[in-house]
């Protein structure tokens, strides 16, 4: 494929992007009306809303920024908390852009240009600790909720399954070290390879535990949010809500998943008699407190991030 072939198919796939991102709102006005939603929205509870921004937003933001420390500083001995902060808020400003939240993964580039292959490599790791934790989480909440007794084992399982993973990745990355040939694109592979082996099982579990609290508090986030829009509902609407979470992994629109997290709300909710104009406010106003305006922040550090030497880029 040539590069204006890549460019054109960029095009296309931005085209088709918008036009699933104004069926989907089209689709949720037909269904829900935005009339509703505002109303919803007027009427909600302001107090809980800034709890949920003021108090609960900090304490997710810093769980993830911890997390990303720990496992960056297994590439970068020494390496200082604010940088790491400074990195991971700047790869959440990328992620806002970017299908599945890929843009994150640049968090390697902005600590080390030199050591960019093993950050890079370690950020992704550290999404596939999340995306590990998310899918426990929604497993067992889903079966708690919806009623599917076999999926809270299964949520289990992945956990574990995920976490000793990690121990074979020594042997693994020796085998592939010692096979592959040499060259350039062969070398960025042995030093990927070595960056995962570095993370031990201990420390796999330190972060795949610390991104299980971190969907805990996100997710009584979440209670909080619902009860500033409807004061008593079904307890069981937040245990589906780790469901809508990973709705948005679908790459349907060109920004954040809006429109699928707020469709897939409304559906899923609707389960528990959650009116649709609250599921859709929820939906959004929790993405926008705990995703969007922490991204609109990191947006500061893209563009006015410390290199490697401490200057400013």
């Amino acid at each position: 494929m040539t590069r204006a072939e890549g460019r054109r198919l960029v095009r296309v796939g931005f085209i088709v992007k918008i036009v699933c991102l104004a069926l989907l709102l089209w689709l949720l006005s037909r269904f829900v009306g935005w009339r509703s939603v505002a109303d919803a929205l007027g009427k909600c509870d302001r107090g809980r809303i800034a709890v949920a921004c003021f108090v609960f937003t900090p304490l997710v933001i810093l769980g993830k920024a911890v997390r990303w420390h720990i496992m960056a500083r297994s590439a970068v001995p020494g390496l200082n908390f604010a940088r790491s902060f400074r990195s991971y808020m700047a790869g959440l400003c990328l992620a806002c852009l970017t299908p599945a939240a890929a843009g994150e993964l640049a968090r390697g580039v902005y600590l080390s240009r030199d050591r960019k292959t093993e950050l890079t490599t370690i950020a992704l790791a550290d999404k596939l600790i999340d995306l590990t934790a998310l899918c426990a989480v929604a497993a067992v909440g889903g079966g708690y909720a919806l009623g599917g007794a076999i999926l809270i084992p299964l949520g289990l399982l992945i956990a574990a399954g995920g976490w000793s993973a990690w121990f074979v990745m020594p042997t693994l990355q020796s085998r592939i070290a010692d096979r592959l040939p040499a060259g350039r694109l062969w070398d960025f592979v042995r030093r990927a390879a070595g960056a995962v082996a570095g993370i031990s099982p201990r420390l796999a579990a330190q972060c795949a535990l610390l991104a299980t609290a971190n969907f805990l508090i996100y997710f009584v986030q979440t209670w909080v949010v619902m009860r500033a829009f409807m004061p008593e509902f079904d307890f069981r609407a937040i245990a589906v809500f780790p469901l809508v979470t990973l709705s948005t992994l679908l790459p349907l629109t060109p920004i954040g998943g809006i429109g699928v997290r707020e469709s897939a709300a409304a559906l899923l909710l609707s389960r528990f008699n959650v009116p649709p104009e609250v599921a859709v406010n929820a939906a959004f106003i929790q993405y926008a407190i705990v995703t969007l305006v922490p991204a609109l922040l990191g947006a500061v550090f893209v563009i006015n991030f410390p290199s490697g030497d401490g200057k400013t880029r």
